[in-house]
């Protein structure tokens, strides 16, 4: 008596044999195509953390007032398996467990029922309570890393070019999420001198009060049209470190207010500043340029009205505005507005003396005058 003999058996039923050949090879096959060749597989991290932060709370008080109101609305999820709560005086963090068995298309929705019975719930926690600050992204994994490095570039370029790059790499197909690392927000830091703020009789809170109500941010009002609503807007913004710099501020914290520096400017129309802090002034009504020193004392006055040429331009000045320096030169614009054109208060004004030309001008130009303060007896020049 033998056994059962495989070989002898494959070459009998030769049909079944073949059979089951073509179902090893088929089901290889697709075994092969359906294989996995991601660099990192994925994988569901059924994990969330929460963090809360009351200043001045002692570990217990976060943990009765904070973590187990949480605690208890996170119980009526309908995955939810357990929470790990680590408790410190003014912290919490809580690690938030689902159970193993939830699908993993289920997952969003539960996290999403969580952030939302989160958000529910913090409005019942005490005042002062900053949160709950929730992180559910445990799933993402970095497969690339790419570094930008300029030598003399600034910070702030780099971040722009970083900030084109991801635009272009998230239109990747794949490409879920991209992250910039290392970036610095821009910020102004102001150093206080002690010494310079007990002369001028100031301390350093009334300082800080001036720069918070002058960059506070509230309604302006708006004003309705027979068209779109306008709104009103107040500029004096923090924007660079210049203005930050030239904010007064007053003995009891509140912004200073500007006081008149110089009188009797005939249509004062735009300023510049040169090199020794002297002010060029356009005076339109005037038809010339006054500079003032840093004291306030009139030093020159630059510029006449000649007429009109056969084109009807300006010679000289014709109500000059927008002045502007470049090399040896002031540059200042001829507005040559007729005032006579615009109703004030409902009535037709007289406009000045510059009407009768400005009606007649036909070619509106720019005037170069050289930079130059001609000496003036009894005056030191700056």
């Amino acid at each position: 008596m033998t056994g059962f003999n495989l070989s002898a058996w494959a070459v009998r039923e030769r049909t079944l044999t073949l059979f089951f050949i073509l179902v090893v090879l088929i089901t290889g096959v697709f075994a092969f195509l359906r294989l996995g060749r991601a660099e990192d597989p994925q994988f569901t991290v059924k994990v969330m953390t929460v963090a809360l932060y009351w200043p001045g709370a002692t570990a217990k008080e976060m943990v009765d007032q904070v973590g187990d109101p949480l605690e208890k609305r996170l119980q009526e999820l309908e995955y939810y398996d357990r929470a790990e709560t680590a408790a410190y005086p003014g912290t919490i963090l809580m690690k938030v467990f689902f159970k193993d068995y939830i699908p993993p298309a289920r997952l969003p929705e539960e996290l999403y029922q969580a952030r939302k019975k989160l958000g529910d719930q913090a409005g019942t926690l005490p005042k002062g309570v900053t949160g709950p600050i929730v992180n559910d992204e445990f799933s993402d994994v970095y497969f690339a890393l790419y570094a930008f490095k300029a030598k003399g570039v600034p910070h702030r370029q780099l971040v722009l070019e970083a900030e084109d790059l991801r635009q272009r790499l998230l239109r990747v197909n794949g490409v879920e999420k991209v992250n910039i690392l290392g970036e610095q927000a821009q910020r102004i830091y102001v150093e206080i001198s002690y010494q310079r703020l007990a002369t001028l009789g100031v301390n350093a809170g009334d300082l800080i009060q001036a720069l918070k109500l002058q960059n506070d941010v509230t309604p302006s009002g708006f004003v309705d049209t027979t068209g779109p609503r306008v709104y009103l807007r107040l500029d004096g913004a923090f924007d660079d470190v210049a203005t930050v710099r030239n904010i007064p501020v007053n003995a009891n914290g509140t912004a200073g207010t500007p006081a008149v520096f110089v009188n009797a400017i005939n249509g004062a129309d735009g300023l510049i500043i040169d090199e020794h802090d002297n002010l060029w002034i356009a005076a339109n009504q005037a038809d010339e340029i006054v500079v003032v020193d840093p004291s306030g004392r009139t030093i020159a006055k630059l510029g006449d009205f000649g007429g009109l040429d056969h084109e009807g331009a300006p010679i000289g000045l014709l109500f000059p505005a927008s002045l502007v320096f470049s090399g040896r030169f002031v540059y200042v614009t001829n507005l040559a507005i007729d005032l006579r054109l615009f109703d004030v208060a409902g009535q037709q004004t007289n406009g000045t003396g510059d009407s009768p030309w400005t009606a007649e001008v036909k070619v509106h130009t720019i005037s170069r005058i050289p930079a130059f303060i001609p000496p003036v007896p009894g005056l030191s020049k700056r």
